[in-house]
């Protein structure tokens, strides 16, 4: 005669002829018996949160609304794709005016640079992994899709000429991003977002450039503040020297190293993508010292700053200067100009970082106090938060993709992660799926 349980974590039931009680697959729930009897009234489910229930399932949802307020995008997942699809729906509108006319090939180019460029730069970095025991070989790869389309959209674009102002930009950027974006009000409301000279390609972006590289350059000053060394401020521009002294005579580093390897535990928290701006290296003689001992002292500070495995170049001046027996460090300063001169290229792409806004996420370089974009920042905050991540910095000028730059961060696919969580939360916890970058 068969005994029927019922699992406190999934409710689902299962038949027991002989023998012990069935243990639950996931070892969450326990195994409360609920009838005996020659027959049950239903058959029995079995577990309704395994593994292999899983494995087998697929899970889908239109006019996903991430809670940060902003974006909208359809999401569908099948765990034996191993692959959580989030594709955002277009209409276009060419032609601000009666004047601007687009040709149907020009159309045609503009919907597939974008269709075809957003997913260069957001597919393949991430993976969200299963963290429950036994699960933890699920691993997941959001793949992004923007289509066109006059049903079912999520926002509409209207796309016009670049105008004049924006052609003779001296910043370099051919296009302003969003005019507007409204906030969603809920699933079944088409957002409007309006673009003024979209630019759906890659170009030179000479002040993203010189902003990043700039802030860059900031952070490792900083790190060289905060090391334990001497540092003063010279010339109009203050440009931050670290002075490491040496003893007459000698070229061992033994009295600086400490501050030397806690200089690059602070570069090396530098985000990922950020430029390799370069630290340079001066040696000091106190004469009458040979002069070659400036280059000796310099080369052994260098060799301390490369075991430590610092990230940034090390530049040794060759140039022995008169002083006190010292190495200076200073961190330069023509790496970013190089971009207003035309020597460096800073590549980015406009298209790619709105999408990042139609999928929800806020721009890094500001810092709302209020009104709409305030609320978008502290919903993202939060969102971040159950992620498991830190977030970044507002305002913060960086090569961060929803910054100044084109690298993709950790923090840029929570929206996705939020969007699987939904899809999955009969079976798994938000907090069992985890971002890897």
């Amino acid at each position: 005669m068969p005994t029927r349980y019922q699992c406190s974590n999934c409710k689902g039931t299962f038949d027991v002829v002989m023998g012990p009680a069935p243990v639950c697959e996931n070892g969450l729930g326990q195994m409360n018996v609920t009838g005996v009897g020659a027959s049950m009234p239903t058959p029995q489910t079995g577990c309704k949160k395994g593994k292999q229930k899983f494995l087998a399932s697929s899970f889908e949802q239109s006019f996903f609304v991430p809670s940060t307020a902003r974006g909208k995008f359809d999401c569908s997942y099948r765990p034996t794709t191993g692959r959580l699809y989030i594709t955002v729906k277009l209409s276009a509108t060419f032609g601000g005016s009666f004047f601007e006319w687009f040709s149907g090939a020009e159309e045609t180019r503009l919907k597939s640079d974008l269709s075809d460029g957003v997913p260069v730069y957001w597919d393949g970095k991430c993976t969200l992994r299963c963290t429950r025991h036994g699960w933890t070989d699920i691993a997941v790869q959001p793949v992004f899709a923007v289509t066109f389309g006059s049903s079912g959209s999520h926002f509409k674009l209207v796309i016009s000429r670049e105008d004049e102002r924006s052609r003779t930009n001296p910043h370099g950027r051919e296009c302003r991003g969003f005019v507007s974006m409204n906030q969603v009000q809920g699933i079944d409301v088409q957002d409007r977002v309006e673009l003024r000279d979209f630019q759906t390609r890659e170009f030179n972006h000479t002040v993203g450039g010189l902003l990043t590289a700039g802030n860059d350059r900031s952070f490792l000053e900083d790190a060289l503040t905060a090391c334990g060394a001497t540092v003063e401020r010279r010339g109009a521009d203050r440009i931050v020297t670290a002075i490491f002294p040496f003893a007459d005579v000698s070229a061992d580093t033994a009295a600086v190293a400490a501050h030397l390897r806690e200089f690059v535990r602070r570069v090396n928290l530098q985000l990922a993508g950020s430029h390799p701006v370069p630290v340079v290296v001066k040696g000091f003689i106190r004469v009458p010292e040979a002069p070659d001992l400036a280059r000796q002292r310099a080369d052994a500070v260098r060799t301390v700053l490369t075991t430590a495995a610092i990230k940034n170049p090390v530049t040794v001046d060759p140039v022995s200067y008169s002083g006190n027996p010292s190495v200076e460090i200073t961190i330069d300063r023509a790496y970013e100009n190089s971009f207003t001169t035309g020597a460096s290229r800073f590549p980015y792409n406009v298209a790619a970082h709105e999408f990042g806004h139609m999928i929800g996420l806020p721009d890094e370089y500001e810092n709302p106090t209020t009104g709409p974009k305030f609320l978008v920042k502290t919903n993202y905050l939060t969102l971040v938060g159950r992620a498991g991540l830190l977030p970044p910095v507002f305002p913060s000028h960086t090569s961060s993709m929803m910054s100044d730059g084109m690298t993709m961060m950790g923090w840029h696919y929570v929206t996705a992660w939020e969007a699987l969580a939904t899809l999955t939360h009969d079976f798994l916890d938000e907090n069992e799926w985890a971002i890897h970058v």
